[in-house]
């Protein structure tokens, strides 16, 4: 029992030694700052940090800690996590809270750790991007045994890779469909085996984050196979396009038949557009021709939808194509204050390069006169005003075209002007007398060659030198 005692004392000594040392050893670093909370989607990195306002010098340690809840008695250590900063991606969604002990060691003793507060990071998944549908497809109506691809026009709104699923249904139902098995192209094939109406639709997702978006879905089109359906009409000929004076009067026509013997009905459409998506149905427009009202200066397009009945069902129906029909006016009413805004020219003469003196040919030119109403193209070329050639100068010059105050331009070539070779006078008859004096209107004969003219004249000369020195020495002779 003594000797227990003993141990006790000296337990209790070496405690109240150890004690102080810890105690007052070493302080706890002072945290200045930590990020924010963070709100994430799902794949972001999140980093954490801490930020040490006041140490006691030595060396700082670090271990991160997180927690289901925003309790500190709950942190479990983050195996690794023994840096300042710490940064990891979100995998899934959902909300963790995150905190940082630091303390110090120096001089072989350890502060105890101080914590930062705990920082809440939630990720979360984000909606995915669903695709867009671009056109939808029309109903349709078959005979039976015939083919038939539907289509689905979508495209994608993330650059992902899009999935289709086509469905089907006996009920103009969306909550009826269901899905064909094989049927997972963009493009699907059916063919009528017998009489009765189906409705398709197509389902559309596209990838996003590694998962597919929910569906959107095209409309249900109706499909409806018939037996012993009339044949589509036959179109014989095509009218061609119009260009024509507006207040004219312009009667349009097909001329189509039926192969089968059935009876042929119209319906004439008039678009803005050479596109057969922008047609209007013209109200009473039934009969083969149909006669245009509407003779207004601009340009229009007309079709007909041809269909063949026979006993109570339509073969078809067959569009012609499309007509484009110009109305344009040379003569606008005086009431109208037409005024000409530009003019440009449509295609340039056929003729631009030009010899030295050669006139101006402006054939093959046409100029195109636009004013508040519409435009023109003039025909006549009195009424244009046109400068700047001059026949007798070499180099591009500008040809400008002008309608009343407005002009348009472009640029002919005059080449250099020829140099003929100099070409020899004609002999002259010196032993006539008889040749008539060359009019004012005859061109001056061309200077001698004064080569030529000047050796007769050193022969001469020398004649007479000789001549001289002959007549000397034979005076001196004689002498």
């Amino acid at each position: 029992m003594k000797r227990f005692s003993s141990i006790l004392l000296i337990l209790a000594l070496i405690a109240a030694m150890v004690c102080p040392v810890f105690a007052a050893g070493v302080n706890e670093p002072v945290i200045g700052s930590v990020p924010p909370d963070y709100y994430l989607p799902v794949g972001s990195e999140a980093a954490l940090w801490v930020d040490i306002a006041k140490t006691d010098g030595g060396t700082l340690k670090f271990q991160w800690c997180k927690s289901n809840t925003d309790n500190i008695a709950t942190i479990k250590a983050i195996d690794g996590a023994t840096e300042q900063t710490y940064t990891f991606k979100g995998t899934k969604a959902g909300v963790e809270y995150y905190c940082c002990g630091i303390w110090t060691v120096k001089d072989g003793m350890q502060s105890s750790p101080a914590y930062t507060r705990m920082i809440k990071v939630e990720f979360y998944k984000p909606e995915p991007l669903l695709p867009k549908i671009n056109a939808e497809m029309p109903d349709c109506r078959l005979e039976v045994g015939q083919s038939l691809e539907l289509w689905a026009d979508a495209s994608s709104t993330n650059n992902g890779y899009l999935h289709y699923q086509w469905y089907s249904t006996s009920k103009d139902n969306i909550t009826t469909i269901k899905a064909i098995d094989g049927a997972t192209t963009q493009f699907y094939t059916i063919k009528g085996s017998k009489p009765g109406t189906t409705y398709y639709c197509c389902g559309i997702s596209q990838a996003s984050g590694g998962e597919l978006s929910p569906m959107v879905y095209t409309r249900l089109v109706k499909v409806e196979f018939y037996e012993a359906a009339p044949k589509a009409p036959v179109i014989k000929a095509e009218m061609p396009d119009c260009y024509m004076p507006a207040g004219g009067e312009l009667t349009l026509w097909t001329d189509a038949a039926s192969p089968d013997g059935g009876e042929l009905t119209y319906e004439w459409y008039v678009s803005p557009t050479e596109s057969r998506a922008d047609i209007k149905l013209i109200k009473d427009a039934t009969a083969k021709e149909y006669k245009v009202p509407d003779t207004e200066p601009g340009v229009r397009y007309y079709c007909c939808l041809i269909s063949n009945w026979k006993k109570g069902q339509k073969g078809g129906p067959v569009f012609t194509r499309m007509v484009r029909v110009e109305f344009y006016s040379l003569d606008p009413q005086p009431d109208d204050k037409e005024t000409v805004e530009s003019i440009s020219l449509m295609q340039l003469p056929d003729k631009t390069e030009y010899e030295y003196g050669e006139e101006l040919d402006l054939k093959g030119l046409k100029v195109r006169v636009f004013t508040s109403m519409g435009f023109m193209d003039v025909t006549d070329f009195s009424e244009l005003k046109i400068s700047g050639y001059d026949a007798s100068k070499a180099g591009d010059q500008t040809i400008t075209i002008g309608y009343e105050d407005k002009t348009a331009s472009f640029t002919v070539k005059v080449n250099d002007k020829k140099t003929e070779p100099p070409v020899d006078p004609a002999p002259q008859n010196n032993t006539s007398n008889t040749d008539p004096q060359p009019s004012h209107n005859v061109d001056p004969k061309p200077e001698p060659d004064t080569k030529k003219s000047f050796m007769p004249v050193v022969y001469v000369a020398a004649g007479v030198i000789a001549g001289c020195a002959a007549g000397y020495f034979i005076f001196k002779k004689k002498k």
